[in-house]
């Protein structure tokens, strides 16, 4: 569950190099962002051979390297074109929850007194 900027901020970022994704096209995820883009062009047999009615890879590295159990149950049973798209949207969700909050600088107002002339 995502309840702070830094949970969202820690799903964003890159997994340690010994817990990154090797897909078997060869390709290699390090984030959400980049399964993202892969699930975009991979070939519909690879994404098959990671996510079928017995297994899905990609939920299950979500689920306990990435920590985002949210999305690893909304991929599940999803076509390729379905799961890319719920990953986008929390991508985007993430990205808004990870936002540092602006505040508003103090302005000071200036005195409603007249500055004395120099003579």
């Amino acid at each position: 569950m995502i309840k702070t900027k830094e949970d969202a901020k820690r799903i964003l970022n890159n997994v340690d190099p010994e817990k990154v994704f090797y897909v078997c096209d060869g390709s290699i995820l390090h984030n959400i962002k980049n399964l993202n883009t892969i699930l975009k062009y991979m070939h519909p047999d690879a994404y098959a051979h990671h996510a079928n009615p017995e297994k899905n890879d990609f939920a299950k590295w979500l689920s306990e390297v990435m920590g985002d159990e949210t999305l690893a149950k909304n991929i599940l049973h999803k076509s390729k074109e379905e799961a890319q798209k719920v990953v986008e949207r929390r991508m985007v969700f993430l990205e808004k929850k990870a936002q540092v909050k602006t505040t508003k600088s103090k302005v000071k107002k200036r005195s409603k007194t007249k500055p004395k002339k120099k003579k």
